[in-house]
């Protein structure tokens, strides 16, 4: 792999020690097994598979979000930049996470906290990777859910509370909660096609 990818996903596997072997021992599963991809700045990879392939698991290991120590890659490397991820400190993931990558869910209704609030998990973001002020933040939401249509350019102000105060739980509309979860993972930073942001 020559011109190093913004992503490089090399070589991985994935296996858990779980229960149900013999004598009541630890048994090895591998869900993922040698799977490699790059991935380059402005570019979209689909990671296609039935159920049970490995697809998540696969995501939620370049995130570093499987329940260690029950997870464990016995290969492969995970480069965002160059820089290791698989492995690396809680600190430096927390650092890359939401910041420099993001993971949108499938299911909406798991992808977003219940008992948060949509305006608080959009907002949250914001705060911490970009040091917005909450005021600043919360525009910034309100701009982000207009830029994917939840909400109009110049909405109400009741509008514009009911939508960052309601729980996700609360919301009737699917896809506009997987908007919302777009929004978030976004962290503040996309532009609509055609924009010059």
């Amino acid at each position: 792999m020559t011109n190093r990818a913004l992503l490089e996903v090399l070589d991985l596997s994935v296996s858990f020690d779980v229960p149900g072997g013999p004598g009541g021992a630890r048994r090895e599963v591998r869900a993922v097994k040698h799977a490699s991809f790059e991935l380059d700045r402005g570019e979209t990879v689909a990671l296609v598979g039935e159920s049970g392939s490995g697809k998540t698991v696969t995501a939620l290991s370049v995130m570093q979000l499987l329940p260690y120590p029950l997870a464990r890659h016995p290969s492969g490397s995970i480069l965002l930049g160059g820089q290791e991820l698989l492995g690396a400190p809680e600190e430096v993931m927390r650092r890359v996470r939401g910041n420099r990558i993001a993971m949108i869910f499938q299911e909406p209704m798991t992808s977003l906290n219940p008992v948060l609030s949509i305006g608080r998990q959009l907002t949250e973001g914001l705060e911490i990777h970009l040091e917005m002020a909450s005021g600043e933040a919360r525009g910034r939401a309100v701009e982000l859910l207009a830029m994917v249509g939840i909400i109009t350019s110049s909405p109400s102000r009741t509008v514009v509370r009911f939508v960052l105060v309601a729980s996700a739980r609360h919301s009737p509309a699917l896809g506009s909660l997987q908007r919302a979860r777009f929004v978030s993972s976004r962290r503040g930073r996309w532009s609509p096609p055609g924009s010059s942001g």
